[in-house]
């Protein structure tokens, strides 16, 4: 008798544990791969569920379904052959469904090259002058005002050697905007003798923008507006930078930038800039320019995260300049101008 009970009781344990395992392992997750950019189906992505090694490939419309799952974590492995590889965490105790999204560009060439451009599309009602990269780095050591009246319809006003400032439409200064990396500069607007305080080598593009367009950045640029963009950290594990040295004869000077940033293929990146300007008094063909030397010195840290559909950014920069005006141009009224003029 005690023999027929312990056998009825082992199979009534036996079959309770294999009935529980059932009942964990009768989970579903219903998965559907898109594109990141335009939400379309990725057809053929291979998904490997790990811990249960079971691969399966996406259909038409970008689905896959796993069942008879036990209830626990899982990795999948989402591969497919125009995107990057990636691994997801999944917890599964029940019916799952979940949208993955792969970076479906990262492997595109660039078939087409389009050179001699001098024109870009930021706005929707004119096109606009910009300058890019590889031009500004051949005014690496000039200021903002030397490289943007290279521009067709922007000059420049002169109170110094190194005070330059942006001139559009015959204005400029508070009638000139410029708003670098998203920020408002108003530096310039104090005076004749106050240049941007804008270091060029912050920059990766300048785009000029004129007329009504200019309003969805500010009401009083009758001008118009200058934007300073900085570097973009690409999507990729990467490190990448520039160093740029100048010198010069006349001034007996010259200036060096550098430049690094650093990109991961999480998203994260970070930038450090710096540049140091120092230059003498400059030389006329018959005389010195007295009291016309420059000192500027600039720095430049940023860190931010890039998700293509979200993320954020934070920068802190630094900008001292020390500028001189020519001395000959200290005038008390028109019988000093006379003088200055006709002085050797």
């Amino acid at each position: 008798m005690r023999i027929i009970f312990s056998a009825f009781l082992f199979l009534f344990i036996g079959t309770a544990v294999a009935y529980s395992q059932t009942e964990d392992c009768n989970n579903v997750l219903n998965g559907k791969v898109i594109d990141t950019h335009d939400q379309s189906a990725l057809v053929g992505a291979t998904v490997i569920l790990s811990g249960a090694e079971i691969a399966v490939i996406t259909d038409f419309d970008g689905d896959f379904s796993f069942s008879e799952l036990c209830s626990g974590d899982y990795t999948l492995q989402i591969s497919h052959p125009e995107c990057r590889t990636r691994a997801f965490e999944v917890s599964i105790h029940d019916t799952l469904s979940r949208t993955f999204k792969l970076e479906h560009h990262l492997e595109s060439l660039n078939e087409i090259i389009v050179t001699g451009k001098a024109f870009g599309t930021k706005t929707e009602s004119l096109l606009n002058n910009y300058l890019d990269e590889n031009a500004l780095g051949r005014y690496s050591q000039g200021s903002l005002g030397d490289a943007l009246r290279q521009l067709s319809g922007v000059s420049s006003l002169s109170t110094g050697n190194a005070i330059v400032k942006p001139v559009i439409h015959g204005l400029h200064s508070s009638r000139v905007s410029i708003i670098n990396n998203g920020v408002r500069m108003q530096d310039q607007e104090w005076g004749a003798e106050h240049a941007p305080n804008l270091d060029l080598n912050t920059a990766s593009r300048l785009t000029v923008i004129k007329g009504a367009a200019a309003l969805q950045y500010t009401g009083d640029a009758i001008g118009g507006v200058v934007i300073s963009e900085p570097i973009k950290a690409p999507l990729k594990d990467t490190l990448f930078g520039k160093s740029i040295l100048t010198t010069s004869t006349n001034g007996r000077g010259g200036s060096l930038t550098t430049s690094v940033v650093k990109g991961f293929d999480n998203g994260w990146f970070a930038q450090l800039q710096g540049t140091a300007k120092r230059y003498g008094d400059f030389e006329s063909p018959n005389y010195v320019l007295s009291n016309t030397g420059l000192f500027e010195r600039s720095a430049l840290a940023r860190i931010g995260m890039n998700k293509i559909e979200w993320g954020w950014e934070a920068n802190y920069s630094i900008f001292k300049n020390d500028v001189a005006i020519l001395r000959a141009s200290h005038l008390g009224g028109a019988e000093d101008q006379v003088i200055a003029i006709n002085s050797p």
